[in-house]
């Protein structure tokens, strides 16, 4: 027989050495298994009372090894003292059965991870002041540094929860108990809802409760393992009907289930915004799913107030705690149905001769905190006002601190104002430009007083240029420049009685005394007015009837909201009662006074010249 060759005399030391840590570990393994732990009694409690100040009482300790090296550590009949600066006088935990199991790969680092705790018959008590100090540390107490140890799945079973955290104003009370039968979700067999977890509470003042059945374990992220759960949640105005699947009871992780959300009665509806207050009743139901930082929404069906419907697609990533990433929303909306009244702010009475532009900065940070998207397709608009408007179309790219609105088309007054706007929010001051086309605008539908006594109907037509800048509403009217052209589309009509007022032809009045329904039409009218620095001039005034042309000299102050213009008419046949002035418009636009003033030295534009 040849003897063992080099290389084999080399390798069978290491292979006995490599038996010999085996047999030693195994050996390890098993006096570990077979030793009672609680010899270890007295030195657990000296070393949690040197440390923390707080006693611990256990009737069994038990180590055991789960899922390979993993080591399961189990208390039975637990008790804890709670710390001396707690606001409750209840130990920090009673436990009938407590069990740990340890991620081994995790002990001595600065992260421990426990893969799970088993809870049975106890009643946990934690607090967390808003310095950070925590009574659940014990054997740090005084630390109020990030978590050093870190639960990813929980099972508690007829076991209670109390919560302080005075941090985010937040007490909450929790209990779990065993459901008769089990249940299951449509789609999740895996994950059997077992338990009933019922709480309730209150944050930042506001009270809460709900009820829900959910799995076996709850998880708390970093973990494929997923947890079941239906069930109601309210807070003051809101109810939130919920049914899917989670992996992060606490962040909330990974998200995929059906949701209702409803706002009734007279509450708050925080943490809502106070703009939706009035929107009562306020439902919205839909498919929610959440992956990484994306969150998704389909067939979100919204009905708000009294007509208000729609139906939408959403989509958004990112998160409003940091800007990491960039925050983007993505949105179609369709079928709607707005109600101008649901809509619509509150609007308070301003007083007569008092501007009302405000000079409160607009909030131009929401341009630049995110990206968006948002299609709103062809949307009936329905309410007080919807003779005013009846229809809106609207697509809407915010990208960058730049809203650029493209197509935007109003259906208003029976016609369409259709265009362009856009706002650069990535500018100081914001600059914003508009250019809008108005076809076949209704003028009974656009003055309720021209409505009610007919003296000027038919359609108006026009373009609007404007550009400007600034960081609040009167910034952005002082600044305004650009042209806005106006006329009569043709068919138009005046009263007789309107046309002599405007000739100031007394004869022509004084035979519509007799006649008051007849009309006359408009030849042409048409008016250009040049915007700078906020102010309106004319600079092209057409208006002609058969009897009566008129030219126009003024301007409109947008900012002070004032005007201060002078009608000139000139009579196309002979008028023989007629006064030789001119009538002259001043002062605020919500009270406009009219006097006679000699005539102006001006010659009518007349059509077609």
């Amino acid at each position: 027989m040849n003897p063992p060759s080099s290389a084999w005399r080399r390798l069978l030391p290491r292979s006995i050495a490599g038996r010999v840590a085996l047999g030693v570990f195994a050996g390890l393994v098993a006096l570990a298994c077979a030793f009672d732990w609680n010899w270890c009694r007295p030195m657990i409690r000296r070393y949690v009372m040197s440390h923390s100040g707080r006693d611990i009482r256990f009737d069994d300790l038990q180590v055991h090894w789960r899922d390979g090296l993993d080591p399961t550590i189990e208390f039975r009949g637990l008790t804890i003292d709670n710390a001396p600066w707690a606001g409750s006088h209840e130990p920090f935990i009673r436990a009938g059965r407590i069990a740990a199991t340890l991620s081994w790969r995790s002990l001595g680092s600065d992260m421990t991870i426990v893969n799970l705790i088993e809870l049975e018959d106890a009643q946990v008590d934690m607090e967390r002041l808003a310095d950070g100090l925590r009574n659940w540390r014990l054997t740090r107490p005084d630390d109020r540094g990030p978590p050093h140890v870190r639960v990813l799945a929980l099972d508690a079973r007829r076991s209670g929860l109390h919560l302080i955290h005075r941090g985010i104003g937040l007490e909450l009370d929790a209990r779990t108990t065993p459901l008769p039968a089990a249940e299951t979700l449509a789609g999740h067999a895996a994950t059997p809802l077992t338990k009933r977890l019922s709480f309730s509470g209150t944050i930042d003042g506001h009270a809460f409760d709900g009820d829900a059945h959910a799995s076996d374990v709850l998880t708390f992220g970093a973990t494929p393992r997923q947890f079941a759960v239906r069930g109601t949640a309210r807070l003051g105005a809101l109810e939130l009907d919920a049914s899917g699947v989670s992996s992060d009871v606490h962040g909330l992780g990974d998200v995929d289930g059906d949701a209702t959300l409803t706002a009734e009665g007279t509450g708050p509806p925080w943490p809502l915004p106070d703009a939706l207050a009035r929107l009562r009743p306020l439902v919205a139901r839909g498919h929610v799913a959440k992956t990484g930082d994306r969150w998704t929404a389909g067939d979100l069906h919204l009905a708000a107030g009294r007509h208000t419907t729609l139906v939408a697609d959403v989509a958004f990533t990112g998160t409003w705690r940091s800007d990491t990433p960039r925050r983007t929303l993505k949105a179609t909306l369709r079928d709607a149905v707005l109600d101008v009244d649901d809509l619509s702010l509150p609007r308070g009475k301003t007083p007569a001769r008092e501007p009302t532009l405000s000079t409160t900065p607009l909030p131009l940070d929401r341009l630049r905190a995110l990206d968006a998207d948002v299609d709103l397709r062809p949307a009936r608009l329905v309410g007080a006002e919807r003779a005013f408007a009846q229809s809106v179309r609207a697509h809407a790219v915010l990208r960058d601190g730049v809203l650029r609105v493209q197509p935007l088309d109003i259906g208003i007054a029976g016609g369409h104002v259709g265009g362009t706007l856009v706002i650069d929010a990535a500018r100081t001051p914001a600059t914003l430009a508009a250019d809008l086309q108005a076809r076949q605008l209704r003028i009974e539908q656009l003055s309720s007083t021209l409505a009610a006594n007919g003296a000027l109907t038919g359609a108006v037509d026009g373009h609007a240029s404007v550009h400007t800048r600034g960081d609040s509403p009167r910034a952005l009217v002082a600044a305004a420049e650009g042209s806005v052209t106006l006329s009569l589309a043709a068919g138009a009509t005046v009263s007789r009685r309107l046309d002599a007022r405007l000739g100031l032809n007394g004869g022509e009045w004084l035979r519509t005394l007799f006649d008051e329904p007849a009309r006359v039409p408009v030849q042409c009218a048409e008016a250009t007015l040049a915007l700078a620095g906020g102010v309106a001039t004319q600079r092209r005034f057409v208006f002609e009837t058969p009897d009566t042309a008129l030219a126009a000299q003024g301007s409109l102050n947008l900012v002070d909201e004032t005007v201060d213009a002078t009608l000139t008419p000139a009579h196309k046949r002979l008028a023989l009662l007629a006064l030789d002035k001119s009538i002259h418009a001043e002062g605020s636009w919500h009270d406009v006074k009219i006097s006679l003033k000699p005539p102006a030295d001006v010659t009518p534009a007349r059509c077609g010249r």
